[in-house]
């Protein structure tokens, strides 16, 4: 299993997520998209346990071939009720293998 957690920029809180696969000959399912908060990864800076800092989602890929896919967040102001949103474009990212699978983090730049 992998895990990607999108971190959404500084002010803004996560309203949905997901992700998009593609691969040839892939066996891949979905196994979860959440809000998180950063104390879940350890070491975070806030000092609550309210998942409002991004998006996480999980795959599995129990074929035999490589695997293509992108993570997605939402993130808008918790503060304001409109239509502006922004989606998150990862610029820095960090990647942890695990027991449970890969963790990559991908921060805003």
């Amino acid at each position: 299993m992998t895990t990607l957690y999108l971190f959404c920029p500084d002010g803004l809180s996560p309203t949905g997520g997901g992700l998009a696969a593609s691969g040839s000959g892939t066996v891949v399912s979905m196994h979860s998209s959440f809000p998180f908060d950063d104390n879940m990864l350890g070491g975070g800076a806030d000092s609550d346990t309210i998942p409002d800092n991004g998006w996480g989602v999980q795959i599995n890929n129990e074929g035999t071939s490589g695997l293509v896919f992108a993570g997605y967040a939402v993130c808008g102001s918790a503060t304001t009720v409109d239509q502006e949103y922004v989606v998150v474009t990862p610029a820095r990212t960090t990647t942890e293998r695990t027991d449970e699978g890969v963790r990559i983090i991908a921060r805003p730049g």
